[in-house]
């Protein structure tokens, strides 16, 4: 059953900048930081400038960024601290403003926290809207932590998220809830499902099923195209949207318990929708509430055959004792769960087992290298006449080495989290001096830079390198300390390496990725041989990172990536 209903929206072009309101599609297309226009272009080019007046005249009405940011009203913490508000390089504080919302519309902000962050230091301010929660819309500051006790320090002691989340569709969801107290007792609510030996690992056989369907459709062909520009005559695959397709029906029949003709025919459009969260997309947004309500009117009406997550997110509404000031109710909240759960329950894994995959095709030799032990493994499994099991994930030692070093290079969730100080509390300044930074101001520990820093991971921290690695997590894992496994369903952080951000808020879905992502990647790779196919072979040459975008939260190869795929002549055990 396909969602009903039809929410396509012919906008007018506007013909100046004050005709165009906030949400509409700029006629210009994105402005491509990845052909060489540097950030000061950006901000003066047509499809900026009109996205930029239309958000400040939606948002922050009269609001002027010189007057609020003027040196003269900055707090005696903004003043201690770093941050491009005191470069004198920018002509004003609105300069500055324009770059942050530029880099966030243009979705490589994570590429300026890093920038930023080698030029000011390792903890340093940026100026941004705050609104969100019943907030009024106003100007303030963001305190970027990058010095890594700071931020695993401050990520154990403040969980309360910023209020800035609910400027998304479903931003009121268990996931970026502002009520600590509700996110506690949703979150205990919802782990049982988790809990990966006692439920999860009895999913196996389902997830082989949607795995055995990508390998059918990689064998077929018929997905495939040809490339003129290809120096061969050989079609190639967009890998990444097969690997989506099968990670969501992975999510939809397990956790979900969702009917396959339903989600096959509604997969590509919620999956395009979930990545424009902005209320301001109404397309986007129609069939986004059209997904959920028809999931949660699904799943009431069978209850006896749902899934196990289902099973407790339905329950969810009579849970809901929120008395946060701008909470929009438990229905609206039950659906923000759903729309939530279907973008992070997919999209991460998905994108992450694709740049795993284009690491592994640079990389021939350790592609090499995960097959030969990939194949002992699953020749055992033959022998033995059974499924792959949880205990054959140890066995997976180059994988291993390759999912935590493309976890490192390419965080699936690049900001990390965003935060709202709960209580008075210090950070350190570039002299290692406390600074002292108040209760309510919002602050971001993010994953991408730290992950990236020549100062945490030595000179090569850009290059990607397996053996680096020597068991599942960092040799100063907090939660590894005598010893260091090759897999395990524990939070791998330590104070430089947080790909699932630090509890005690850190990813839901943890577990169920790390075992998702083995077990996707193990079956391809013993199935097929992966290379890369132009033109995202040219585009990893001259710069992979022109390849990451981070849309919906979430890094990924926004305009797919390609693949030259061929059958392995070993025998397929699918």
């Amino acid at each position: 059953m396909k969602l009903p209903g039809n929410y396509t929206t012919t906008l007018p072009r506007p013909n100046k900048v004050d005709d165009l309101k906030y949400g509409e599609e700029s006629t210009f297309g994105r402005v491509a930081w990845r052909s060489g226009m540097d950030r000061d272009k950006r901000i003066k080019h047509d499809g900026f400038v009109l996205k930029y007046r239309a958000f400040t005249n939606s948002l922050l009405k009269d609001i002027d960024p010189n007057e609020a940011f003027h040196k003269s009203n900055w707090p005696h913490w903004v003043k201690q601290l770093p941050g491009p508000l005191k470069d004198k390089s920018f002509s004003d504080s609105e300069t500055v403003l324009k770059y942050w919302l530029d880099a966030l519309f243009h979705n490589d902000q994570h590429i300026l926290v890093k920038q930023w962050s080698e030029k000011y230091g390792r903890n340093y301010v940026v100026p941004t809207p705050h609104f969100g929660w019943g907030k009024t819309p106003s100007l303030s500051y963001f305190l970027i932590v990058c010095n890594p006790c700071d931020h695993q320090r401050l990520a154990f002691n403040h969980v309360k998220k910023a209020p800035i989340y609910d400027g998304l569709n479903y931003g009121q969801s268990f996931l970026g809830h502002y009520d600590v107290k509700e996110w506690r007792q949703q979150r205990n609510h919802l782990m049982q499902p988790m809990l990966p030996l006692s439920i999860f690992s009895t999913m196996f056989p389902a997830i082989e099923e949607c795995v055995s369907d990508l390998m059918n459709r990689i064998g077929k062909g018929d997905e495939s195209t040809l490339f003129y520009g290809s120096g061969k005559p050989k079609k190639a695959f967009n890998i990444h949207e097969l690997i989506l397709d099968t990670t969501f029906k992975i999510l939809m029949r397990t956790l979900i318990g969702e009917e396959d003709n339903f989600v096959n025919e509604n997969s590509q459009s919620i999956r395009w929708a979930l990545q424009r969260p902005d209320f301001a997309d109404y397309e986007a947004t129609g069939i986004i509430k059209q997904w959920c309500r028809s999931l949660l009117s699904r799943a009431q009406a069978n209850k006896d055959n749902i899934g196990p997550l289902m099973r407790e997110l339905i329950e969810i509404p009579a849970l809901y004792k929120t008395t946060e000031p701008g909470h929009k109710g438990a229905i609206k909240q039950t659906h923000d769960n759903l729309a939530i759960i279907s973008l992070a329950g997919h999209d991460t894994t998905g994108s992450t087992i694709t740049f795993c995959l284009m690491e592994l095709c640079a990389h021939p030799e350790w592609q090499d290298r995960c097959r030969v032990e990939i194949e002992q493994v699953f020749d055992q499994i033959a022998l033995e006449k059974r499924g792959i099991n949880y205990a054959d994930f140890h066995k997976f030692e180059n994988l291993t080495k390759c999912i935590n070093e493309t976890l490192r290079i390419w965080p699936a969730v690049p900001y990390g989290s965003q935060r709202e100080f709960e209580h008075d509390d210090y950070i350190t300044d570039i002299k290692g001096e406390k600074v002292t930074i108040p209760k309510g101001t919002m602050f971001m520990i993010p994953n991408y830079c730290q992950g990236r820093s020549t100062q945490l991971w030595g000179p090569d921290a850009n290059t990607w390198c397996p053996s680096k690695w020597s068991g599942f997590a960092d040799d100063c894992s907090i939660n590894f300390k005598n010893s260091n496994p090759q897999f395990s369903a524990r939070n791998p952080e330590s104070p430089r390496f947080h790909p699932f951000t630090r509890g005690p808020r850190d990813c839901f879905g943890k577990n169920f990725a790390q075992a998702e992502i083995r077990m996707v990647l193990s079956h391809l790779l013993y199935n097929y041989e992966f290379s890369l196919a132009e033109p995202s072979k040219s585009q990893y040459l001259q710069n992979a990172e022109q390849i990451a975008w981070q849309m919906a939260g979430i890094l990924k190869p926004v305009d797919g990536l390609w693949m030259h795929i061929t059958k392995k002549s070993v025998k397929a055990r699918l």
